[in-house]
């Protein structure tokens, strides 16, 4: 009897662990296969854009979407044959839905290392520096503007992202965007300011400031860059090459229509190269008194 006992015993712990078993979901470590170039000719392909990040994707005064994002990648679906559905989002949700296979492509984000651990950037679709200006008479210098001064930047999620992870120590006013950044530093509300050049000197020029203003140096060069799943690596040739499709000229035409054309700051050599010239002099005497005095 104690013999049948266990084996039914045996016999239901087995029962148990079989149907437990049967219960529980196959675990498959298959690794996706990556979709093919025809398979996006043929289906087209969802980008999702920035909800606001203005000039590139933003809601105009009109309540429709519009920037340079929108127009770009409808020369992108044109030169290229190719079907774009356009979805709108935030920046975290927008990773989630690329993550989850929801939408195709981010058609325009900012470089991060922690976003690379999940996607494949490709070529530039947009680049720009910002330059840390000061007034040549102001309460502070280059050498201490970003830790006594008040600086204007323009409030766009990305900006925000730069100057707290490069300057968190930095006394900083946002504004919603180039034109009232310049216009508070002209004023005077702030002490200086992190924008594009060209936007400056337009500005500054408009109101006969621009001999008063000094450039510093370059706070950021910024990269707008479209991104992919890793593992669609068909898909992120299609686009650089669907990217390289598009005439220069058909491009400048649409950044002329958001962006002013970039200019390179223009530098006072007298004060960039004779401080460093003094220097060098002091060092070379200093250099000659010592070898005189050598025994």
């Amino acid at each position: 009897m104690k013999n049948i006992f266990c084996c039914l015993s045996v016999i239901c712990v087995m029962l148990v662990a079989a149907v437990g078993h049967a219960q529980e979901p196959e675990q498959v470590d298959v690794e996706k296969e990556p979709k093919s170039e025809e398979h996006y000719r043929t289906e087209g392909v969802t980008v999702m854009l920035p909800a606001d990040w203005k000039p590139f994707s933003y809601l105009n005064e009109s309540g429709e979407r519009d920037g340079f994002l929108l127009d770009l990648w409808a020369k992108w679906a044109e030169k290229n044959n190719i079907d774009v559905r356009l979805e709108f989002s935030n920046a975290s949700e927008a990773l989630e839905s690329l993550k989850n296979g929801e939408v195709d492509i981010l058609g325009g984000v900012a470089y991060s290392g922690d976003q690379s651990e999940v996607m494949n950037y490709s070529d530039a679709l947009h680049s720009a520096s910002s330059f840390l200006a000061i007034k040549e008479k102001g309460p502070i210098d280059c050498s201490n503007a970003l830790s006594k001064g008040n600086i204007g930047f323009v409030g766009d999620a990305n900006v925000v992202r730069l100057v707290d992870g490069k300057y968190p120590e930095t006394k900083r006013t946002f504004f919603p965007d180039e034109k009232s950044a310049i216009a508070a530093f002209l004023g005077g509300r702030v002490d200086g300011v992190g924008v594009g050049y060209a936007y400056l000197l337009r500005d500054g020029q408009g109101q006969g400031k621009s001999d008063e203003l000094t450039i510093c140096r370059t706070l950021f060069y910024e990269e707008v860059y479209a991104g992919t799943q890793k593992v669609e690596t068909e898909l992120l040739e299609l686009i650089n090459e669907g990217l390289s499709e598009i005439p220069a000229e058909e491009l400048k035409q649409i950044e002329d229509q958001w962006f002013i054309s970039a200019e390179v700051p223009k530098v006072d050599w007298k004060k960039a190269v004779l401080p460093a010239a003094g220097a060098l002099i002091f060092v070379l005497l200093a250099v000659i008194m010592w070898q005189r005095r050598r025994p």
